[in-house]
């Protein structure tokens, strides 16, 4: 049966790619090619099958005391989800019961009502409407982004489930809570708007349930009791623009139920209005009664139905999201050890090339991923890169690491090589093509370092992966960089989330040394 892809998926997904960062890419690709070795041809599968079983293998794996969080958030989020549906269930029955009550002297408000249970929904309906028009008279995607107050509803929620930062907590749960925490902050506006669709789906399914509730109080109440409607106000309203008003209201359900029955006359409106000093003893039972299947209606259509309707878009777009974005970097790089052979290469030792030191990793035995199908990218060098460490080496280095090297763009000015319109300096190949960008692990990633990185992006197309390369420094008596540190590595990958930029993503070319 295939895999359903979920929330807990995406989670754990993302977090175990973040745990194997900076990680040697021959270590990384022994474990998931041992993982997979009795799942069949792993060459055969798609990508979501291949990553629900790679999945399935580091759960029963974890590399830490704690659980992979996808389970633990999830479970909680369905757990909040659940008691705020009873609590909504009870508030709207006991809202229902309390303004449908009647004495036998006082009709029920029905402006009162309106007021409190009918507008407020209409306004919210005819505000998203306004804002799904805006959004696509502006060229932007109709559901791209949900409100940024459901992002903090989801961190508050989070926080109330999992337990604040610095409060005794289990150390599980602690740990789980951090971690989806830094997952958010790296992944930025993707994640958040995942998570915030989901939010919205479920506020407005837990809204319908309390309107539910409103409307199945009224309905018992009305079954069960004798009971009467009418109007006052202070203000002069005229019994014509209320009788519009109610036509208008009513007009999603008047091809079924019309006048009388879907709402009152202009008769029964007048005969309803209750004046304070005169009581109710004048006034006609038919004209009493004749409101609460407007109101029930009214209820039904802008409290559930719309409510419902808006639900189902939401999640509609929250499974559009939800599902393995194989675009990212972070994402090809699982994919193609996942489907790489393993190979042992024992390479002869190449002539010494005069002035130029030799990489070791060309000449030692070890296990690599298979050359037969590396990512082709384009390399960007700095001239004191490439004088510094020489290009076979970082070619070697290159191709140890899955990468492919088409073609070279080498950069003189730093940010300024590419002028002010880096996306017009590339041609259409190398702008659909990924890029490999390499840097010095030791420098620190600002100012000019930040700005290069910004404007190689900006000449790649809009989900054109670029690699942040980074290089250990030079050791000469070996012939190869040394291992990255960890504190180099985790600066680096801290600024480069910072760019909220999910396509591009910093690798380690060569070792690197435990970050965790």
């Amino acid at each position: 049966m295939p895999h359903s892809w979920t929330l807990a998926d995406t989670i754990d997904l993302e977090y175990f790619m973040a745990q194997d960062q900076g990680d040697d890419p021959r270590k990384l690709h022994r474990r998931d090619r041992q993982l997979l070795a009795d799942r069949g041809a792993p060459e055969e599968l798609g990508d979501t099958a291949l990553l629900s079983i790679w999945l399935a293998a580091r759960r029963k794996k974890p590399a830490h005391d704690h659980p992979p969080p996808g389970n633990v958030i999830t479970a909680a989020l369905s757990a909040t989800f659940r008691l705020g549906a009873i609590i909504a269930a009870i508030a709207g029955v006991a809202a229902g019961f309390g303004f449908f009550s009647y004495s036998g002297t006082t009709p029920v408000n029905v402006f009162y009502f309106l007021a409190l249970c009918i507008l407020p929904q209409i306004i919210f309906m005819i505000g998203a409407a306004l804002l799904l028009m805006k959004r696509m008279a502006a060229g932007a995607k109709p559901m791209g982004q949900p409100s940024a107050g459901y992002h903090y509803l989801f961190n508050h929620v989070l926080k109330r489930v999992m337990g604040r930062t610095g409060t005794p907590l289990a150390g599980e749960r602690q740990a789980t809570y951090e971690a989806v925490l830094g997952l958010i902050r790296a992944r930025g506006t993707r994640f958040s708007t995942l998570l915030g669709w989901r939010l919205a789906a479920q506020s407005q399914l837990i809204l319908a349930i309390a309107n539910g509730g409103v409307l199945i109080a009224g309905f018992i109440s009305i079954a069960t009791r004798d009971i009467a409607f009418g109007w006052q106000s202070t203000m002069d309203f005229s019994i014509g623009s209320i009788y519009r008003f109610v036509q208008l209201v009513s007009l999603p359900w008047s091809w079924l139920f019309p006048e009388p029955v879907g709402h009152p006359s202009l008769a029964e409106i007048e005969g309803s209005r209750i004046i304070l000093k005169e009581g109710i003893g004048h006034l006609a039972t038919e004209n009493l009664v004749s409101w609460w299947p407007f109101l029930l209606l009214s209820l039904l259509v802008y409290g559930i139905l719309v409510r419902l309707l808006i639900y189902g878009a939401a999640q509609y777009r929250y499974l559009r999201l939800n599902r393995p974005d194989t675009a990212l970097p972070d994402s090809r790089l699982l994919l193609r050890r996942l489907r790489s052979p393993l190979v042992s290469s024992q390479a002869p030792k190449p002539e010494q090339a005069r002035g130029e030191p030799q990489p070791a990793i060309a000449q030692e035995a070890s296990i690599s991923l298979d050359t037969s199908s590396p990512q082709p990218v384009t390399m960007f060098i700095a001239m004191d890169i490439e004088q510094e460490y020489g290009r076979s080496l970082l070619d070697a280095l290159a191709r140890r690491h899955g990468f492919a090297p088409i073609d070279t763009t080498r950069i003189t000015d730093g940010p300024d090589h590419f002028g002010a319109g880096a996306g017009q300096t590339f041609d259409a190949a190398v702008s659909s093509r990924a890029g490999l960008l390499l840097a010095e692990a030791w420098m620190a990633p600002i100012g000019d370092t930040l700005d290069l990185i910004k404007a190689v992006r900006a000449g790649l197309e809009d989900e054109i992966p670029l690699y942040v390369g980074l290089l250990g420094r030079m050791d000469y008596e070996t012939g190869c960089p040394t291992p990255v540190a960890a504190d180099d590595w985790a600066v680096w990958r801290k600024k480069i989330g910072a760019l909220g930029d999910p396509f591009v993503a910093p690798v380690v070319l060569g070792s690197a040394e435990n970050s965790r």
